[in-house]
């Protein structure tokens, strides 16, 4: 299985997982944990979050980062894999996690992170090929039927069709917008640290879609949020960059470049 498969894999398994492990001071991580099958939402409600999951799902393709670069086949020199990125997830990052709530947000940023760590060289480096699994365990020690499912199933955000309709069978579609804003908002963080680098693998209409993603999760977030008040600080985060609209790649480098700091405060917000 490679890589991109089991960074995949392994959200799914955090994501389908209704159990964690519980520790002391940590009562904010179990509430999360619990499952919410006593939750019902209205027909209406879910009728709308069907309609932005489509919206998101007929865009996921475009804003697979992996597959943009792969398809624009992007390389770095030697000179540039010189300059390591110093805008990635680090360890630290990952052992101050402390809700699972937390640990679904970086998931979904370890999987555009690998993208950038393989094109310096830093895939091979045991955090980015042991990080991914080690989560997946710490929020899903004994669940191994979701594991099986998650490994058979080989999710991925190109696929959010099929994990959106895993996470609603599971009652957990707060973790299907979860992590569907958290992945775009990585990948414009990403595009944020040097746009002159990593832009000319955006084509227009990715450009358009990244932009779409992030609004549609927002929106679906924030339906939700009444149900799930955990996610009003995602909502929060979100906000600043959830009605950015554009017509192209350019643009969109525009804003970048001037909007640097929004998308890193986004970024760092949703993951506190």
């Amino acid at each position: 299985m490679n890589k991109k498969v089991i960074i995949y894999c392994a959200l799914a398994v955090m994501l389908a997982s209704c159990g964690g492990k519980k520790t002391s001071g940590e009562e904010a991580a179990v509430e999360d944990s619990a499952p919410h099958s006593e939750l019902n939402l209205s027909p209406e409600l879910v009728s709308h979050l069907d309609s932005i999951a489509g919206i998101i799902s007929s865009t996921a393709s475009n804003v697979d980062f992996k597959a943009l670069v792969e398809n624009g086949k992007f390389s770095l020199t030697d000179q540039q894999k010189k300059v390591k990125p110093d805008y990635l997830l680090s360890k630290g990052d990952i052992d101050d996690l402390a809700t699972l709530q937390e640990k679904y947000v970086a998931s979904a940023y370890l999987a555009v992170d690998m993208t950038v760590a393989g094109l310096y060289g830093l895939d091979d480096d045991d955090f980015y090929s042991n990080t991914m699994q080690r989560l997946a365990a710490e929020t899903d020690e004994a669940n191994q039927k979701a594991a099986d499912e998650a490994k058979n199933a080989e999710l991925s955000f190109a696929n959010a069709q099929q994990f959106y309709l895993d996470m609603k069978k599971r009652n957990r579609l707060d973790k299907f917008y979860a992590a569907e804003a958290a992945y775009a908002v990585e990948v414009l963080y990403i595009l944020s640290r040097n746009p002159d680098l990593y832009m000319p693998v955006m084509t227009d209409v990715a450009a358009m879609d990244l932009c779409k993603q992030v609004n549609m999760a927002y929106d679906g977030l924030e339906a939700l949020s009444g149900e799930y008040p955990d996610l009003k600080k995602l909502v929060d985060a979100l906000k600043p960059i959830a009605d950015i609209k554009v017509t192209g790649s350019d643009e969109l480098r525009h804003h970048l470049k001037k909007k640097n700091e929004e998308f890193a405060k986004a970024r760092a917000a949703l993951l506190k």
